[in-house]
């Protein structure tokens, strides 16, 4: 589905960004500590972590929607149309032959 592969794509880029920014720090961490920026990097750390966590979220919300609407859909409408589908022959009164059966036929 096109949403999901939206999702798919945004979380890698997300992960992505996390990653190289995470992986900054430790390189530039005497740096960082040296210069005092340790409450910058610190901001820019847990921006990109909460993007990715709000994305991941939407993401998996949205999933479990998609999945408790496919399952109700091939669960329930399948069956029920199935099943009325099938009885209309059988309710039918217009159906001269089952409307003049007995229980032994």
């Amino acid at each position: 589905r096109r949403p999901t592969g939206r999702f798919t794509v945004s979380e890698q880029r997300l992960e992505g960004e996390f990653r190289f920014v995470n992986a900054r720090l430790i390189t530039h961490s005497e740096e960082v500590a040296f210069y005092g920026g340790n409450e910058r990097e610190r901001e820019v750390i847990d921006s990109s972590f909460t993007r990715l966590i709000k994305l991941i979220r939407e993401s998996q919300q949205f999933r479990f929607a998609m999945g408790v609407v496919d399952k109700q859909i091939a669960a329930y409408l399948a069956t029920s149309l199935g099943f009325s589908l099938m009885a209309r022959a059988f309710m039918d009164p217009a159906n001269t032959h089952i409307a003049n059966a007995n229980l032994s036929e």
